[in-house]
């Protein structure tokens, strides 16, 4: 993309214009946290398998590669 804070997004924009059958949901990415709240969910390896799974679900618009 680009080194530019907003460009992402707008680009995300102009992809959803572009395709409305893309739903806004896909551009919210989680926020991250911070301090306690990181050091509190420590990874247990049975759930890193569930992670990986729940990433490719939330599939954020640049994976609907075959558009753009």
């Amino acid at each position: 993309m680009s080194p530019f804070k907003g460009e992402k997004k707008k680009m995300m924009r102009d992809l959803i214009s572009m395709f409305p059958f893309v739903e806004e949901g896909l551009l919210v990415r989680k926020k991250k946290k911070r301090g306690k709240e990181r050091r509190r969910r420590r990874r247990k390896k049975g759930k890193e398998e569930e992670r990986k799974k729940k990433r490719k679900k939330k599939g954020y618009i640049l994976r609907i590669e075959g558009l753009c």
